[in-house]
């Protein structure tokens, strides 16, 4: 029987039960993520690798002025005369240039006292923005002018580059030892205890759905994220704080400081789930953040240690805060470069960003989360008129599946502005554009569905790219989240813009007018060909169209006939079934729910959770169809507006509209749009599929008591529930 290995900690699925027989709930024992995040083990490479034991060494460096050193642990003597070693180094680390360009290294070898603040500093943090040195003073330099750490470390060793080797994602150096000094009798610090170690843990993230045990994941991010990128998202984070202290402390605001309220926004924004992976990217931004605040002559507010730290019940309310600016700030920059932006909502970037890096009480929380979310509902509306102001008010349209053979781009994220150059620059090329799961809704607005070459859509939620890019004869373009770390079958033709990045990956970047050149993306699209034939795909439940663009416009101008249905009885309720998809299998309640809707009930939906049922042929009440599709999650506005309106044309309060929001969560822009939804009085939410991890118990029990919302459970039992009511 072949064995499975998670590959978020490594833990080996080695039972009695063949693992395809395991049940869809099962989850890892170690860090508690799915089945999908297992790979058969393939000879056992992965499992049989980690018995091999290393000792972790700190490898320094000097070029011109510029001493720099990163962790290693694939090190190891080769003869005693001449005493050579090798070892080898990531090409992406800039130790790796230096030791190629100057031939000269240093060897400390690191002992069981190492405290986690030297691998955050050796392993997560670039010395291309940093003096490693500065930070660590325990150095000092041998006779070849390289420093070696004297903390820490039992032995140092001083040497020359006798060759190199490619050994793809790594160079292998080996190397002639020119002196040598044992520093003490520590133990050396090994691979296997370094992994064992609850000191070492090596990150804390628990934004999103998904994480690790439904507490944290503290090895590995569950989303693919290594330890040093959500460090280095920590750091900047904190950085982010830091600026937004130093703008209120000089009196600066939206009219004075917009460039640096952008630096917040997109600083934001590249550490929602799913949208940059790239460290060294983060870091670089992260050091523009702290050159800003240096000028503004503000100081550290907030170490990255102490953001997830302190009081169960304070911690759960700042978190909460801080992911709902994330999610907000995903809304603002897509209505910035649309060329919208709104004086309430950046000088509460400002306001809310400070406020993370103060001590208030839990009610302070409370009343500053509730206010959080009126301005989020304005930064919405900010993005709404952005989006009908640029390409029009969307309108029904049923988008076909089917693949036509030839050239083609597929587009995920939820960027329109990329969406429509890409359009401009393809026109008359030969090349269609078939939208990916969020920009479905692009099919919708007439200054994009007028172009004839965006000819469908192809695939489902992002969570299912792996698979349905694999092998994919097109290139696919990504201009905002959900990027997963791209498999070896598809990683060669994988673009990304705008925020969203990841290593390796060709990134288009923007000239100082705001346009980008797609042009590498379009040749490759020629090159790759396309189908050689039509393919006919479908949904996860076998339809082979979907239907958008019933937007707040369509729904609000057929006001009128909705009433109607509603008081002839021939519509009783309105499910708006909603939010973000995940990998799950508890996301399945939602499918299950929509088929179990009676037949004189109508489910309005938006955001990526759609794809759980937006292929099913409900039929429809009169000239409504019983599943309609609002759009992006980026258009929770119109839903907002359409309530409010439908409740004062019936001339009662939202919470007494026949209507019921069931909503799923997954990142941070669920979290926004809750907050909004509370902070606007809306009362009987049901949510799943699980509680985010980062509602304390109290806090949770606040949330329910005060707005009635509930946790899903099954479908039967909450629809029996809801219309009993």
């Amino acid at each position: 029987m072949r064995k499975h290995v998670c590959i978020i900690c490594g833990y080996v699925y080695d039972g009695a039960l063949p693992f395809n027989e395991l049940h869809e709930d099962y989850v890892c024992p170690i860090c508690g993520v799915g089945k999908n995040k297992f790979e058969v083990l393939s000879h056992d490479f992965k499992e049989a690798f980690l018995k091999i034991n290393y000792g972790l060494y700190v490898i320094t460096s000097k070029e011109g002025n510029k001493d720099n050193g990163c962790v290693v642990d694939a090190l190891m003597q080769l003869t005693d005369e001449p005493p050579i070693v090798a070892f080898s180094i990531n090409k992406v680390n800039m130790t790796h240039d230096m030791v190629i360009n100057s031939n000269e290294f240093n060897i400390s070898v690191l002992t069981d006292e190492a405290p986690k603040e030297l691998f955050k500093l050796f392993s997560a943090k670039s010395g291309r923005y940093i003096s490693k040195f500065e930070e660590f003073p325990d150095a000092k330099r041998s006779e070849n002018g390289v420093y070696h750490l004297t903390k820490y470390v039992n032995a140092i060793f001083s040497g020359k580059i006798i060759d190199a080797i490619d050994a793809g994602t790594h160079t292998l150096f080996r190397g002639e030892i020119q002196s040598a000094e044992v520093i003490s009798g520590g133990k050396t610090l090994s691979y296997s205890d370094y992994r064992r170690d609850a000191k070492y843990r090596q990150m804390f993230c628990y934004q999103c759905q998904q994480t690790a045990k439904g507490s944290g994941c503290t090895m590995a991010g569950v989303c693919g994220k290594k330890p040093e990128t959500a460090v280095t998202q920590d750091i900047l984070t904190c950085e982010l704080i830091s600026l937004a202290v130093a703008i209120q402390e000089n009196f600066l605001d939206y009219s004075s400081a917009p460039n640096l309220i952008d630096l917040i926004v997109d600083g934001l924004f590249m550490c929602i789930t799913n949208v940059n992976f790239d460290t060294e990217k983060i870091a670089a931004f992260s050091a523009r953040v702290n050159a800003n605040r240096e000028k503004l002559d503000g100081i550290e507010v907030i170490k990255h240690e102490e953001l997830f730290n302190g009081d169960e019940n304070i911690r759960s309310l700042r978190s909460t805060l801080l992911f709902g600016l994330r999610g907000m700030a995903a809304y603002a920059h897509h209505a910035r470069v649309l060329g919208k932006r709104d004086r309430e909502v950046d000088n509460w970037f400002v306001k809310g960003m400070s406020a993370l890096g103060m001590e208030h009480t839990a009610n302070e929380w409370l009343g500053l989360l509730m206010e959080f979310g009126g301005v989020n509902l304005k930064c919405m509306e900010i993005l709404d008129a952005a989006n009908t102001g640029a390409y029009g008010n969307p309108e029904p349209k049923r988008v076909s599946l089917l693949v036509d053979k030839g050239p083609f781009i597929v587009v995920t994220g939820h960027d329109l502005r990329d969406l429509k150059m890409l359009l401009e620059q393809t026109d008359g090329k030969g090349v269609n554009i078939y939208t990916h799961s969020e920009m479905l809704p692009a099919h919708g607005y007439p200054e994009l569905r007028k172009y004839p070459h965006l000819k469908g859509h192809f695939g489902t939620a992002w969570q299912n790219q792996q698979n349905e890019f694999k092998n994919l004869p097109a290139p696919v373009l990504f201009t905002t989240n959900c990027i997963m770390p791209p498999k070896e079958s598809y990683a060669d033709r994988v673009y990304t813009t705008s925020i969203v990045q990841y290593p390796g990956i060709i990134h288009i970047e923007e000239d100082q007018n705001g346009y980008k050149d797609f042009s590498v993306v379009i040749e490759r699209a020629l090159m790759l060909g396309g189908f050689s034939e039509d393919m006919q795909f479908t949904g996860l439940n076998g339809g082979m169209t979907m239907t958008t663009g019933f937007g707040r416009k369509t729904v609000l101008d057929n006001a009128p006939a909705i009433i109607d249905a509603v008081k002839s009885g021939a519509i009783k309720h309105f499910f708006l079934v909603g939010g973000c998809d995940g990998a799950q299998s508890s996301h399945s309640y939602y499918t299950d729910f929509v088929k179990q809707t009676p037949p004189d009930t109508v489910t309005l939906t938006l955001a990526c959770g759609k794809f759980r049922f937006n292929d099913l042929d409900a039929g429809s009440i009169g000239t409504f169809p019983r599943i309609m599709d609002m759009g992006q999650c980026n258009d929770s506005y119109g839903a907002v507006e359409a309530a409010i309106a439908l409740a004062e044309a019936f001339n009662c309060g939202v919470n007494d509209l026949p209507l019921t929001l069931v909503l799923s969560w997954y990142e941070q822009k669920a979290v926004c749009i809750l907050l909004t939804l509370l902070s606007l009085g809306i009362k009987n939410i049901y949510i799943g599929p699980s509680v985010p991890a980062f509602f304390s118990e109290a806090i949770l029990k606040v949330i329910v008591d005060k707005f009635d919302l509930h946790l899903i459970t099954t479908p039967e039992k909450d629809l029996e529930k809801i219309l009993k009511k």
